[in-house]
């Protein structure tokens, strides 16, 4: 079994989740201070709207990191990231908003306190992207003026 084949086997959400957490601690250095939200103590993870978070301290202007993680499969990471329940084209369908969609709710709600404030998503999966996804996910990001930034299976590799 190769290696990206393992990271594709992880099924526990919290063991990715801390593994995820890890690389982007190691890998970015505005990562350094997130705080885990969704895992409790036990290893279990925890709904909420995003899986990390962190102001990068010092940054001027102020600099809030988000972080979402998943082992969601390679065909519903679009629903998973991208699901906008208020959009035109979501039809009638009341599911929850995908995690880039949460992050740039958070972001907007920090926005009317600190307008002039920086947001950078990170998002991760144990699966190889593709460029398609990727562009759909750049251009809603941008939309959102949010800075996106992938963590995927290749950049994993090294951290299982």
């Amino acid at each position: 079994m190769t290696t990206a084949e393992a990271l594709e086997g992880l099924t526990d959400p919290g063991k990715f989740e801390i593994m995820a957490l890890r690389a982007l601690r190691d890998l970015h250095s505005d990562c350094k201070t997130l705080v885990h939200l969704g895992v409790n103590v036990g290893g279990k993870t925890v709904r909420g709207p995003v899986d990390a978070f962190t102001l990068v301290p010092g940054s001027l202007p102020p600099k809030y990191i988000y972080a979402a993680f998943t082992t969601t499969g390679q065909r519903k990471l679009p629903r998973k990231w991208l699901h906008d329940p208020t959009s035109q084209r979501a039809g009638p369908s009341k599911s929850e908003a995908g995690d880039l969609i949460k992050a740039g709710y958070e972001a907007a709600r920090l926005r009317i306190e600190v307008p002039d404030s920086e947001f950078v998503v990170y998002l991760c999966t144990n699966r190889r992207l593709d460029k398609e996804l990727m562009d759909r996910a750049y251009a809603e990001a941008r939309v959102r003026s949010i800075d996106l930034v992938f963590l995927e299976s290749s950049q994993l590799e090294g951290y299982l």
